[in-house]
C-alpha cells in the first residue's frame, strides 16, 4: 500500500520520551499507510534499541537510520532522501501525538490534494499545565495561500502545526541546515514560499512538551546559541535569494524574517548589551544586503519610556557603542525579570 503520510523522528538521547512518541502514533485504523522514520543521530544512551523493537515489531511502519551526530539539520535531510509518503510532518522525540486527532490527520491526507495541511496542538507544560492552539482558519477546506498570507495563523506558523506535501520538499531540494540547532525555523519557512494551497484541519494532533532541563528552548541554553539564532536566519536570507516573490508571500517573508530578526537585535542591544557586538554588526549588513525592506523595518523595533524610542536605528548610528538610554531600558527589564522570577517561585499556579 503507498504511504500517506512520513513522520520524521530526529532522535539524539531520548530514550526517556521515546516510547511514548512511538506508541502515540500507533494507531487502530491504517497503520499501513503511514511510516515512522526513527532517525538516530549517534545517541549513547538506549535509544536506538528502543526505536529497533518498534522496527521488528512494526516492519515496513517503524524504519530506523542509525547515523553519526549531526544535529538536528542532518536528520531531517537524511529523511527527506528515503521518505516515502506522500505527506511528510516533523515528531520531535520529546513530543507526541494526540493518537485519535493523528488517526484523524492520516484519514484527511488520504482524501485531499494541498501542499500545506495545517492541524491544531497543545503545549504540555512540566507544571501540568495544558495550552491549547487553535487556528482563525476556514475549515476542512482547501484555501489559497494567497487569501491567508497576512492572518495571524500564517505568521504564528510552528513545526507542530506543519504537515508539508513532500514534494515540495524535493523540487526546491530542500536541505536544512546541519550542525546546530534552531533549524526547525527554516522548516517553518523555506518550503512556505513554494505553497500555493492550504488545508486546515480543525483537529488537535500534536503534543508538544515545553520546560524540560536542556531543551534548546530552555533560556539558558537559548542565550547559548544565539550565533546559531544567527546563521539559520542567514539561511532564511539565502532561501529567497533571487525569488521572485508574490505579493502575499512578499508580506509572509517579510513578517517572519522581522519576527526572528527582533530577538536577535533586542539580545545584543537590550538583554546584554555587555555582549561582543561583532557578530550582530555583520548580521545587520548581511539583513542590508540581501533584504534592505526587511533592514528598514527592522530599523522601527522600539520600546517605551513614556516615548517611542527606536533602539535599532539609534544603535546603527554609531555602532561600537549602545547608546545609555538603552543600557538604562536594560537595566530595568533585568529588574523586573527578577521581580517577576520571584513571583512565580511564590506563586507557581500563576499564569505565565
Amino acid at each position: 500500500m503507498a504511504k500517506v503520510l512520513s513522520i520524521v523522528v530526529p532522535t539524539y538521547n531520548m530514550e526517556k520520551y521515546l516510547q511514548h512518541g512511538l506508541d502515540s502514533l500507533l494507531i487502530s485504523q491504517g497503520i499501513e499507510r503511514i511510516e515512522v522514520l526513527v532517525i538516530n543521530d549517534g545517541s549513547t544512551d538506549q535509544s536506538s534499541t528502543i526505536a529497533h523493537s518498534y522496527a521488528q515489531k512494526y516492519p515496513g511502519v517503524f524504519i530506523v537510520v542509525d547515523k553519526p551526530n549531526g544535529n538536528y539539520g542532518s536528520c531531517i535531510n537524511a529523511a527527506i532522501k528515503i521518505a516515502k509518503g506522500k505527506y511528510i510532518k516533523i515528531m520531535d522525540a520529546d513530543d507526541s501525538f494526540i493518537t485519535d486527532g493523528f488517526e484523524k490527520l492520516v484519514d484527511t491526507l488520504s482524501k485531499i490534494d494541498a501542499d500545506l495541511v495545517y492541524s491544531d496542538y497543545v503545549k504540555t507544560y512540566s507544571s501540568g499545565k495544558i495550552i491549547e492552539y487553535k487556528f482563525d482558519l476556514p475549515a476542512n477546506q482547501s484555501l489559497s495561500f494567497n487569501d491567508i498570507a497576512t492572518t495571524k495563523a500564517i505568521y504564528d506558523i510552528l513545526l507542530p502545526a506543519i504537515t508539508y506535501r513532500t514534494d515540495i520538499l524535493r523540487k526546491i531540494g530542500y536541505k536544512q541546515t546541519e550542525g546546530i540547532s534552531y533549524t526547525d525555523v527554516e522548516w517553518c519557512f523555506s518550503p512556505v514560499t513554494r505553497v500555493q494551497t492550504v488545508y486546515y484541519l480543525d483537529e488537535i494532533v500534536y503534543k508538544y512538551l515545553m520546560g524540560r532541563e536542556g531543551q534548546t528552548m530552555d533560556p539558558k541554553v537559548y542565550a547559548r546559541s544565539i550565533p546559531q539564532r544567527i546563521q539559520c536566519f542567514s539561511a532564511l536570507l539565502h532561501s529567497i535569494k533571487g525569488l521572485t516573490l508574490s505579493e502575499s508571500m512578499s508580506y509572509f517573508t517579510t513578517s517572519q524574517l522581522v519576527k526572528h530578526a527582533y530577538y536577535i537585535y533586542r539580545y545584543y542591544l537590550i538583554d546584554n548589551p555587555k555582549e561582543d557586538r561583532r557578530l550582530l554588526i555583520a548580521f545587520d549588513e548581511e539583513l542590508k544586503a540581501l533584504n534592505p525592506l526587511t533592514y528598514n523595518q527592522c530599523g522601527d523595533f522600539q520600546y517605551r519610556l513614556h516615548i517611542p524610542y527606536r533602539y535599532v536605528t539609534k544603535w546603527r548610528e554609531c555602532k561600537t557603542e549602545i547608546p545609555l538610554i538603552i543600557k538604562l531600558y536594560g537595566y530595568f527589564l533585568d529588574i523586573c525579570g527578577k521581580i517577576h522570577i520571584q513571583f512565580m517561585r511564590h506563586n507557581p499556579n500563576a499564569e505565565r
